[in-house]
């Protein structure tokens, strides 16, 4: 199985303002064709019973590899994104920004990246812990996003602490005439303001992430077929989907993740609120049930 990492080159790693890779026509071109005819359907992803939304679906790599509706090709290809093979590609081309923003892990685990031992991605292991049997839990997860009317994505954020890398391989239905979509990467004003203390980050009250009035766009990646965009997630990792146009078809991307499973602490990074702030209160069992209910 042909990686999505085959044609990328340390060269090609930008590291202003966090490290990232940009690959255009990721995949050959048969190869990504073949993937994109077979990308599961809505019962893939959806109940039969449950009416689309302007909603967001993820399968995980798990859930995917025991679906009779992934076909074999697909399955390869998750397999492999999910193997020790793949990690060792990341580290040999993002070792040496792992090791600077991530020194902590080889010294707590007394191994190289290259050496650490991975496993499938489960969410009873979010938590890092010395406990866990392997060091490293990957993730390749077919998603697609639904926008039948305006909608605004997440504002500038970091994914979960726990996370080093994230990829994303678009897979844009050549029919799909919308605007909008693209991965924005984003850079602090005040570094002093939103990276308060080493491997920090400060969000403003009440919300997901920095006030993007904090922040500069250095730049997009647009939402084009076959592009695969990866990063070193990080306190500086700052990024978000950009808004995107109505339209009837999804935005279809395969995320492709490696989180620290196997370590002394909970979390790689912190993530806190201004001094004083009060921390938006977790949605009650009652009000999580609704909102469930509203998607079917």
């Amino acid at each position: 199985m042909q990686s999505v990492l085959a044609k990328a080159a340390k060269a090609d790693i930008k590291t202003d303002p966090f490290p990232h890779i940009v690959i255009e026509n990721a995949l050959d071109q048969p190869l990504y064709d073949q993937l994109a005819a077979e990308f599961p359907g809505n019962d893939f992803f959806f109940d039969h019973e449950q009416k689309l939304s302007n909603s967001k679906a993820v399968a995980t790599g798990q859930e995917s590899l025991a679906s009779p509706l992934a076909t074999p090709l697909w399955k390869d290809f998750i397999r492999y994104h999910m193997s020790a093979d793949y990690f060792r590609e990341v580290v040999n081309l993002f070792g040496d920004q792992l090791r600077e923003y991530y020194p902590n892990i080889e010294q707590a685990l007394d191994k190289r990246f290259d050496e650490l031992t991975i496993g499938p991605r489960k969410r009873e292991l979010r938590v890092p812990s010395m406990k866990h049997a392997y060091d490293v839990m990957l993730d390749c997860q077919p998603v697609v996003d639904y926008t039948f009317t305006a909608r605004s994505f997440r504002g500038p954020h970091v994914d979960s602490a726990a996370e080093i890398y994230a990829g994303l391989l678009y897979m844009r239905d050549p029919e799909d005439d919308t605007s909008g979509g693209s991965l924005a990467i984003w850079r602090a004003k005040d570094e002093s303001w939103t990276f308060p203390s080493p491997q920090t980050i400060r969000y403003d009250p009440g919300s997901k992430g920095p006030s993007p009035d904090r922040l500069d766009l250095v730049h997009e990646v647009p939402y084009r077929a076959n592009t695969f965009v990866m990063f070193i997630n990080s306190w500086r990792s700052l990024h978000c989907a950009q808004s995107r146009s109505p339209s009837l078809l999804p935005r279809r991307a395969i995320n492709i993740i490696g989180e620290i499973c196997r370590f002394p602490r909970p979390h790689l990074f912190q993530v806190e609120l201004p001094e004083g702030a009060k921390k938006s209160p977790a949605p009650s069992l009652l009000r999580r049930a609704v909102s469930r209910l509203r998607r079917f």
